[in-house]
This record gives structure tokens, C-alpha cells and sequence, in this order.
């Protein structure tokens, strides 16, 4: 298959996500207790992987320890002397069959504590220049993959805030493909369309409950 060229609104995404401060970019997540220490945590990455289908997706097996049921971006724990890249790539093909070779990063956001652990997430950010099939290799992580046209995502009728029944907190939320996405995700998700300038204006004012299964 031919390689895809990136697409103007991913080439630019570096430099719009390093001319925003992390404190702006984070203002929707909560920060980390101040008695958290971060350097005796090991660090993550997650690959945000966009292709000319969609954004792919996962949702976590419901026997993990944390985060079960959730939808979240293939990723995990940076092994010593990985990058957040490298690391990033090796637990897509891990989780779902992603050749590494088949994407190409394209930006590297800031390094944040994700709740209610707040360990240190690095996302990765890479297009899907040689599109192939992808599926669930781990059971034990995975339940299902999922590919979401990235016009589903940003329709204003999948957008909304998302909160757990009884909590004030609120993240961007999406329902598409079957699929209820919040939380880190959902911020994550909403930052990149944001910074890449292909986001459509939706109502944060709508509010949705996070459904059971998915908190």
C-alpha cells in the first residue's frame, strides 16, 4: 500500500501543542495530591494513532486493575532505556497488532499525571501513513479495538461533558462507534482536535453521567 502523506492539520500539531503551556493544556484534569511522588512511579505513553479511517481506540478488558471497562489509546509502561516514543509503538503492537514501521510520530504532548493513580502519562501522537488490519492480541488488556472516523468525533451531536454519578468533575466527553469515551481519553482526544484545528464547536454544558461499565 501506498504511504499516506500527514495531513497538514497533524504536520503543524508539534508546534501548536509546544506554543501552549502544560498548565493550559491540563486545566481540565485534576492535579496530583501534593504527598504523590511522581519519580518513584513508573512512567507511561500512550499512542494516539491517526489514520485516514479514523483515530483508533481501545477498551480495556474488565478484569484490569485499574481503569477496567474504560476506553483509552493503546499505551503503558516505558521500559528502562525506551523513549515515551518507542514505548508508545512497542505497546501498540503489543495490545493490537500496530506495525511500528506502518506510523510515523508526529508531536509528543507534555507529561501528566493521569487520576486516580497520577502516574505519568506521555502521549505520542503518530499518523497512520500504511493503514493495516489491527485487533486484540492481549486479551488480559484488551476487549475490543476500535477505528472511529474522525468526522464521528468531531460532530457536535458525540460531543458533551462527562461526569461520575455524585461527582462535580466534569471531562470532554464522546460517544461514537458504540463507545463512550471520557476521562483522560476524552481530554486527550479533545486536545489534539483542538490543537489541530479540526475540532467543531459543541455545548460543554451538556452533561452526561459516565455509564456503568465504562467508570
Amino acid at each position: 500500500m501506498t504511504a499516506q502523506p500527514v495531513p497538514a492539520w497533524l504536520s503543524d500539531l508539534q508546534a501548536e501543542a509546544d506554543a501552549h503551556p502544560v498548565e493550559r493544556l491540563a486545566a481540565p484534569l485534576r492535579r496530583p495530591p501534593l504527598e504523590v511522588d511522581e519519580s518513584r512511579m513508573r512512567r507511561a505513553a500512550v499512542l494516539v494513532l491517526v489514520g485516514p479511517e479514523g483515530v483508533v481506540l481501545t477498551r480495556r478488558a474488565s478484569r484490569m486493575s485499574s481503569h477496567a471497562g474504560q476506553v483509552s489509546f493503546p499505551g503503558g509502561g516505558i521500559d528502562a532505556g525506551e523513549s515515551p516514543q518507542e514505548a508508545a509503538l512497542r505497546e501498540a503492537w503489543e495490545e493490537v497488532g500496530l506495525e511500528p514501521p506502518s506510523a510515523e510520530v508526529v508531536a509528543t504532548l507534555p507529561e501528566l499525571p493521569v487520576a486516580p493513580s497520577f502516574r505519568p502519562v506521555t502521549p505520542v501522537v503518530a499518523w497512520w501513513r500504511e493503514p493495516h488490519r489491527v485487533g486484540v492480541v492481549s486479551e488480559q488488556e484488551v476487549a475490543s479495538v476500535h477505528v472511529v472516523p474522525l468526522e464521528d468525533l468531531v460532530a457536535p451531536a458525540a460531543r458533551f461533558s462527562a461526569r461520575l454519578p455524585g461527582s462535580t468533575f466534569r471531562t470532554p466527553g464522546f460517544e461514537a462507534d458504540g463507545i463512550f469515551v471520557w476521562g483522560y481519553t476524552g481530554w486527550l482526544l479533545s486536545t489534539v482536535l483542538r490543537l489541530g484545528g479540526v475540532d467543531r464547536p459543541w455545548d460543554p454544558q451538556v452533561v452526561r453521567e459516565v455509564p456503568e461499565g465504562y467508570r
